[in-house]
């Protein structure tokens, strides 16, 4: 699986080791589709894929399936405040 510059940059800053991100990865708890993004190039829908790495960090991971590429990285099942970008009336 290819893992996007993005990716790295999001993990490293929420601390999240690119070992967990790569267990998620090759064994994920489960996958749904993403309504919110499409590949560029293939016009296919993206996936999150979630799963819980060994070290018990719960993780989702946006993935083109199509592309075989990793996107971005969050924390699965943690509140967070909500960035400017994502209330009304930006």
């Amino acid at each position: 699986m290819n893992i996007t510059p993005h990716l790295v940059q999001q993990a490293d800053m929420k601390g999240i080791s690119l070992a967990s991100i790569q267990e998620v990865l090759a064994n994920p708890h489960y996958t749904y589709a993403s309504n919110q993004h499409t590949c560029r190039r293939h016009g296919v829908k993206q996936e999150k894929w979630v799963g819980q790495a060994s070290n018990g960090t719960k993780l989702c991971i946006a993935v083109a399936p199509c592309c075989q590429t990793a996107i971005t990285v969050f924390l699965d099942q943690v509140r967070t405040e909500l960035r400017p970008d994502q209330k009304k009336g930006k």
